[in-house]
């Protein structure tokens, strides 16, 4: 037996996952310790956790017919775009620092953690890149961590569900990034190595006065999503700002266009309580429905490094 959540192998008879700690229901379900536990999590079994749970299980990729065309075509269109994979069109070399405080800087790169990239099952989760865009030294205890954003876009998933008035603290994304991805995506030491960090969420009338959402409660998180100062902040421009898919993204629906760059969410509110801020393919900030299934997922962390 597999845990669903992370895909470790569990003993028959097993209470709790040993390498994520969630608990099996005496009916071979398991348990989740959601940070919005009054989300249901069978309604988060998308066609992305099919696709992973189905290969860890069985080392096959089951889909539904019209599922399987439909992403066939979309990884036609896109390499039919020039005929270039993520790998051929990013060529920029980056070197790859230790995770150690006195040899990283702001806009190095470190590797940590583990996520199915290049939409290879058959040869495991590929190593996570990360940009590092802040340095400082914690509040609790005074440890030199780092703030980083992945270098990729690592999946394709909605803000939320359903098209509904939602918060950050609300949406199903941030379950998901908070539990599904917080667990299958690092071992129990590199979770250790996490802050968890409380995040404010400003109203969207901060950054345009005629829009009405709500930030809502400020959040802690183990992994999140920048907000709209942060996007401003952090990066130079809109250029900067501009992100490639992974294959994996584009295969689970990821809306590629000008130059192959996709579309990623912030956490932040967008005009109305039902849309969120995203970054444009072109770098830009803007804002959409909750709901638009065909838009990325950038992570960003706190991570300690002494």
């Amino acid at each position: 037996m597999y845990c669903n959540n992370c895909g470790e192998e569990i003993k028959e008879g097993a209470d709790f996952c040993p390498n994520c700690g969630i608990a099996i229901i005496s009916n071979g379900a398991q348990g989740n310790n959601s940070t919005n536990s009054s989300k249901n999590k069978a309604k988060r079994v998308n066609k992305r956790t099919q696709i992973i749970i189905g290969a860890v299980m069985t080392g096959l990729i089951i889909l539904s017919v019209p599922h399987s065309i439909y992403y066939e075509n979309k990884r036609d269109r896109y390499n039919s775009q020039g005929g270039q994979t993520r790998d051929e069109i990013e060529k920029t070399d980056i070197n790859i620092k230790n995770i150690k405080a006195d040899e990283i800087s702001i806009g190095d790169y470190i590797a940590f953690g583990r996520y199915e990239q290049d939409n290879n099952i058959d040869n495991g989760a590929e190593a996570i890149e990360w940009r590092v865009l802040d340095k400082t030294t914690s509040d609790s205890g005074g440890r030199e961590c780092i703030l980083v954003i992945s270098r990729y876009a690592l999946d394709c998933l909605p803000y939320n569900e359903e098209d509904e008035d939602v918060t950050w603290e609300t949406c199903d994304l941030r379950e998901w990034l908070n539990n599904e991805f917080y667990y299958g995506a690092f071992s129990e030491v590199e979770r250790n190595q996490l802050l968890t960090i409380k995040n404010n969420n400003s109203d969207a009338s901060f950054y345009d006065s005629s829009w009405s959402g709500k930030g809502g409660n400020a959040t802690s998180d183990n992994v999140f999503l920048l907000s709209y100062e942060q996007a401003e902040n952090y990066f130079e421009n809109d250029d900067d700002r501009e992100c490639y898919p992974t294959d994996f993204a584009i295969w689970n629906g990821a809306y590629d266009h000008t130059e192959h760059h996709c579309f990623w969410w912030l956490r932040s509110p967008g005009y109305d309580q039902n849309c969120a801020m995203r970054v444009g393919d072109d770098g830009d900030l803007h804002n959409f429905d909750v709901d638009r299934d065909d838009w990325c997922v950038r992570p960003a962390l706190w991570i300690y490094v002494d």
